[in-house]
């Protein structure tokens, strides 16, 4: 009895962790206004298992352009991936970590790179299901 009530229990959480990735799938929207407008990060995922794969496409921002995400990861509503651009032949990298909350997804994104080489402060953002 107690092997088929944990084996019950193991399964529901599986199973709310795979709706969890689901719920991810598709295209997430953050718009800002910035010095020259407004800036929008469209940000397209899919997860498969506890992997995270896709896109980010910035419009309006000092780095536009569409680029992959790398080292994508989704653990439950954990959620992790690296964004590489270049900027003038200088590497910047961002790397976003957070939470997948129903229609939103938080996260904070910490830079390395860029003019001067060093580190950015962190910044704090909630992309939005469109």
């Amino acid at each position: 009895m107690k092997k088929c009530i944990f084996a019950s229990g193991a399964a529901a959480t599986l199973l709310s962790m795979a709706l969890l990735a689901a719920d991810i799938d598709g295209k997430w929207v953050l718009e800002t206004q910035g010095p020259l407008g407004k800036q929008t990060q469209t940000l397209t995922v899919k997860a498969e298992g506890g992997k995270l794969t896709g896109t980010m496409d910035n419009q309006g921002t000092v780095v536009d352009g569409k680029v992959n995400i790398t080292d994508g990861t989704i653990d439950g509503s954990k959620v992790a991936f690296t964004v590489v651009r270049d900027m003038n032949g200088t590497q910047i990298t961002r790397k976003f970590s957070g939470t997948l909350a129903g229609a939103e997804l938080k996260l904070t994104a910490q830079t390395t790179g860029g003019p001067g080489g060093g580190n950015g402060a962190a910044q704090e953002m909630v992309f939005k299901k469109p």
